[in-house]
């Protein structure tokens, strides 16, 4: 796992509007005015994007949520936070 990315405090990108539908999110990036949509678990993580989470608090809350195993669901976070980060969503 990546090291940074576990323990950094991510926060939604500034150029990324977004609005939350039927458990759904949707974001557009207005820079590269590129549209994606997050299934609910993924709406719930990108609720929990405040600056003030790492990745493995933000796994535990998804844990409390949906009543997951903490290891999995920390190393899926991961992976979406690199993934959402690569796609300049994410600072």
């Amino acid at each position: 796992m990546n090291n940074n990315i576990e323990k950094a405090m991510f926060i939604r990108g500034k150029d990324v509007v977004w609005k939350i539908v039927d458990g759904n999110a949707y974001l557009v990036n207005t820079q590269m005015r590129e549209p994606y949509q997050l299934d609910e678990v993924g709406a719930t993580i990108w609720r929990l994007l405040n600056g003030k989470r790492d990745a493995e608090e933000i796994a535990n809350k998804v844990c409390e949520e949906y009543d997951a195993e903490v290891e999995q669901v920390k190393s899926d976070v991961i992976d979406f936070l690199t993934k959402l980060s690569s796609l300049a969503l994410i600072e």
